[in-house]
């Protein structure tokens, strides 16, 4: 999926960007290692967030090539955020970062209702049910992404391979992200393939959208780690996030 990225503030604590694609779609990006502003995005989102539906939250990572993650990008409705998890020095990531991932904006009586592994074997038990029965024994809304766990959470966490992301972030960087649900699981049940279950991005990309995610050279040779990020890798990291996004819409129809 093609994308340009246009820079439209560069200062000591973010850059500000405007990635647009192919087909005319803008996301509003900030890349930042700042404390203060990777706060201040959670705030804003979180109050955009209250007329008491749950929201989705695109979740990626970019990692160098000793498989260490250095980025995590969301994107939730027209905006991304790129955090660089190398270049926060001293200052530990804000206490909003870690009640984003981890879902405190809801009721204590609001707990899991499943834990992650009952969440992933109830999704097997579905998907093997309706393979058998050759037809779908839940409506799409019902299966709401196959989000089981936590039902009444306000974000999901949605990617290719997120329970992957989900342990990578956990043992390098001791961020628990509590709701989540992997794209994979549902184009597998969606489409009744076995085989796309837990899929990557690129191949679920190219099965469902028909579209191409190869990385580009130039990204593939840079240094993820930098802190002045080069705007190929900016337009990569945030296409990541939003080919997720797209394909969440595409396989449930909304």
């Amino acid at each position: 999926m093609l994308a340009t990225c246009r820079l439209t503030l560069v200062s000591n604590d973010r850059t500000l960007a405007v990635v647009t694609f192919a087909d005319g779609h803008r996301i509003y990006t900030t890349v930042t290692n700042s404390a203060i502003i990777i706060a201040n995005w959670i705030n804003e989102t979180v109050q955009d967030c209250t007329n008491g539906g749950r929201y989705i939250v695109s979740l990626e990572v970019a990692c160098q090539r000793n498989c260490n993650i250095v980025l995590v990008q969301f994107i939730v409705r027209d905006h991304c955020l790129i955090y660089q998890l190398l270049h926060h020095g001293k200052a530990h990531p804000p206490r909003e970062f870690y009640e984003f991932l981890i879902d405190t904006y809801v009721d204590e009586f609001e707990i899991e209702k499943f834990d992650r592994f009952s969440s992933f074997a109830l999704r097997q038990v579905v998907f093997l049910m309706q393979q058998k029965l050759q037809k779908p024994i839940f409506a799409p809304d019902e299966l709401d992404l196959l989000g089981f766990s936590s039902t009444h959470a306000r974000f999901c966490f949605i990617g290719a391979g997120v329970e992957v992301v989900a342990y990578g972030l956990q043992r390098e960087h001791a961020f628990s992200v509590r709701n989540t649900a992997d794209l994979g699981d549902t184009a597998a049940v969606r489409q009744g393939r076995e085989d796309l279950w837990r899929a990557g991005l690129e191949r679920l990309a190219r099965e469902v959208m028909q579209v191409e995610m190869e990385e580009p050279a130039e990204v593939w040779r840079s240094n993820l780690g930098r802190r002045d990020l080069s705007n190929e890798t900016i337009a990569y990291a945030c296409a990541k996030a939003y080919v997720a996004s797209k394909l969440r819409r595409g396989l449930l129809d909304c």
